[in-house]
């Protein structure tokens, strides 16, 4: 049970980071990056799969509880 309860707690901060970096203000102009720089091309772990899925079903929810925007 310890470690489902770990492997959670991972998932959560995965989702806590990636949201944090969606509130972030982009930059707008002629020369502002248009990608992130921590962006690996390498194949995603199952770990990311997972919490992309997590986040997906969340805002699923949120939708069909608050109604299509």
């Amino acid at each position: 049970m310890k470690h489902i309860k770990n492997y959670v707690a991972k998932i959560e901060k995965m989702i806590a980071e990636e949201s944090a970096k969606e509130s972030k203000p982009r930059s707008k102009g002629l020369l502002a990056s248009t990608m992130d720089k921590n962006v690996s091309k390498d194949k995603p772990n199952d770990l990311d799969i997972i919490a992309r899925f997590v986040t997906g079903i969340r805002k699923a929810k949120e939708e069909m509880t608050n109604g299509r925007k």
